[in-house]
């Protein structure tokens, strides 16, 4: 997939661009149900929209997709997007999770892991708990997982289990 995704002249890839390119890969494959944009109600009572979920006759796989533009990443000021994309290219997983918002960065603050752990946990847990996620996942076996691109060179998957806690650590995809 990351073959797929990761492309010269990628690093200004929106969310919405890179959710799409690997949508499409699923939605093309026959012997899914796959259903973008799944309304749920969180538990407090608010609307939410589910990036993805697939179905089949013995499985539910919920997705959230996020995206780290790499103009965001604090990676050096002087640095060419080519360079910031060659450094980023060198990093583990945990030197990812460890990388800092960029000062430009309006909505997230301190390191990817940070930004995790704050909103995007509570997020992925609101949908998991929703009462239509748990009615179509009945007796199917269910996934969950937050795909996370960053700097359009990394694509991290983390899975959570079904009451919204993460399970282990994510995994380069």
């Amino acid at each position: 997939m990351a073959g797929r995704d990761i492309k010269p002249g990628g690093y200004a890839m929106t969310e919405w661009q890179h959710r799409d390119s690997f949508h499409i890969a699923i939605l093309e494959n026959p012997g899914l149900d796959p259903q973008v944009e799944y309304e749920v109600t969180k538990p407090g009572g608010g609307p939410g929209l589910v990036d993805l979920v697939i179905t089949s006759p013995g499985h539910c796989v919920v997705t959230e997709w996020k995206t780290v533009k790499i103009d965001f990443l604090d990676l050096g000021d002087s640095l060419s997007w080519d360079e910031k994309a060659e450094a980023l290219s060198k990093l583990g997983i945990s030197g990812v999770l460890e990388l800092k918002f960029h000062k430009r960065e309006k909505y997230k603050k301190g390191t990817i892991c940070d930004w995790i752990e704050k909103d995007v946990t509570a997020q992925l847990k609101s949908y998991v708990l929703s009462p239509e996620i748990r009615e179509l996942v009945g007796s199917r076996e269910f996934h969950v997982h937050l795909v996370l691109v960053v700097g359009s060179r990394k694509i991290l998957v983390w899975e959570m289990d079904e009451q919204g806690d993460w399970i282990g650590q994510p995994v380069l995809a």
